[in-house]
């Protein structure tokens, strides 16, 4: 009976409490006019304070040059006209519906998902403080057009805004401040494929203010660098090793037709997973083209020494090319470079001497081509 009774009471204060807020709200809002900017006067602009808590990176689309991020936006700002004098500590805040007070209308200037106000299509409650400082955070998924450079791709860095702006008929009219230059970041969380490096935000004094939120962050790297870049080393090391097998096998010009035809097949897959842009085109592309085209010269290579190799009249060589091909002979062999003493030449000591330029100048062409990228990368 004591325990009903109690419950009772208790339900009859919930009540109470619930009245009296009810009327306490009714009593503020009484000839509120929310299309109206909440100043007394009009000669002082209205100071709205900016600031921003990003969740996460959601997508980057190189290719439509798109970015997709949770973030809130933290507005606050004095609304004069919603003050009272507090009876007890309990009175010093309340929490409404955004109906029922003036907003800002803020605009995400760069979206692609069309130009509305943020925050507008949701409910998201405010706070107002008895001294009338209303706080207002509405966040969704902002999806932004941001320009985009996968020239160093998979090492690429990129940079995006997102520009919000309050469209007001007369300028001067609101000043938008923020509060510090760095987002709140302790509700930010990792992406798999993009790492952050850093969030600024700032105001752009123009005609009409517009607070920016500018995004800094990396790619990760090493899922391409296991499925791209290993395989392309892989295949540029094994390539002129063609010029290692005898020619009397016959397998020369089959293993090199195999790794051409091998690494077209790879460059077909990798086409797929780098961006398709071409302004700026991605460097690791042409990397992998000069490449293919380097292994395809290598099989010409491979025919030219094997055409030598069986050779048997070697005055038909030209006179330059038996100059190179007894300056590249083991230091064993009885040739001299300077005297060009071509009695003992026959085509298959031409054979061996192009084996070896044609091996060096290989592994020459693409060491230049994998050193250029990587510097150009890394730089």
């Amino acid at each position: 009976m004591v325990q009903f009774c109690i419950l009772c009471i208790s339900v009859l204060v919930i009540g109470s409490n619930i009245l009296v807020s009810a009327k306490f709200f009714q009593d503020i809002l009484e000839n509120y006019e929310k299309e109206l900017l909440p100043t007394w006067n009009l000669s002082i602009p209205l100071e709205i304070h900016f600031d921003s808590a990003p969740g996460t990176l959601i997508s980057f689309v190189e290719v439509e040059e798109k970015i997709g991020i949770t973030m809130t936006l933290i507005m606050n700002w004095t609304d004069t006209r919603l003050t009272w004098i507090p009876k007890d500590k309990y009175d010093n805040f309340i929490i409404v519906t955004t109906k029922e007070i003036w907003l800002p209308y803020v605009y995400h200037m760069d979206s692609v998902d069309g130009i509305k106000p943020v925050g507008y299509d949701s409910h998201f409650y405010a706070i107002i403080t008895a001294q009338g400082q209303v706080r207002w955070s509405p966040g969704d998924i902002f999806q932004s057009k941001c320009n985009t450079d996968v020239s160093k791709f998979p090492f690429d860095s990129h940079s995006c805004k997102l520009r919000f702006m309050m469209w007001i008929s007369v300028p001067g009219k609101v000043e938008l401040t923020v509060e510090s230059e760095y987002p709140k970041m302790k509700y930010f969380f990792p992406n798999s494929d993009w790492s952050v490096t850093k969030i600024r935000q700032s105001i752009s004094k123009m005609d009409f203010p517009i607070y920016i939120v500018e995004i800094y962050f990396k790619r990760q790297p090493l899922y391409y660098v296991v499925t791209v870049i290993l395989p392309t080393l892989m295949f540029s090391l094994m390539n002129p090793l063609v010029f290692c097998l005898p020619v009397e096998s016959g397998e020369r010009i089959s293993l090199g037709m195999t790794i051409l035809l091998a690494y077209t097949i790879f460059l077909t897959i990798v086409a797929a997973s780098i961006p398709a842009k071409s302004n700026p085109i991605c460097v690791l592309i042409l990397v992998l083209v000069l490449i293919m085209l380097v292994s395809a010269i290598i099989v010409i290579f491979v025919i030219i020494t094997a055409h030598f190799y069986h050779k048997e009249n070697i005055n038909e060589v030209n006179p330059c090319l038996k100059w190179l091909s007894i300056c590249c002979q083991p230091q064993s062999n009885t040739y001299e470079c300077e005297g060009r003493n071509t009695q003992r030449l026959s085509g298959k000591s031409v054979s061996k001497g192009l084996d070896i330029i044609f091996a060096a100048l290989s592994y020459f062409l693409l060491v230049v081509i994998l050193s250029t990228y990587f510097i150009y990368v890394m730089s």
